[in-house]
């Protein structure tokens, strides 16, 4: 993943050989586009590569369940 700019606007770029993992990202993003919660755009989808909004923050498995609050 890298971030690049695209039509004047700052995107991230995320590449994929393998087209099944591609087909099922692009799937869960759409699915989720009119969720409530903070989900990429997709910006163009081509084979192998797909751009999408950027989202600054943290990844959510960046910490422990603990230190996010969340209860099992």
């Amino acid at each position: 993943m890298q971030l690049i700019d695209h039509q004047g606007r700052r995107v991230v770029e995320k590449r994929m050989a393998d087209p099944d993992r591609h087909g099922t990202e692009v799937v869960a993003l759409r699915a989720l586009a009119d969720a409530d919660l903070p989900v990429p755009e997709l910006v163009e989808v081509k084979p192998g590569s797909i751009l999408m909004t950027y989202l600054p923050g943290e990844r959510l498995d960046s910490t422990t369940a603990d230190e996010r609050g969340v209860r099992a």
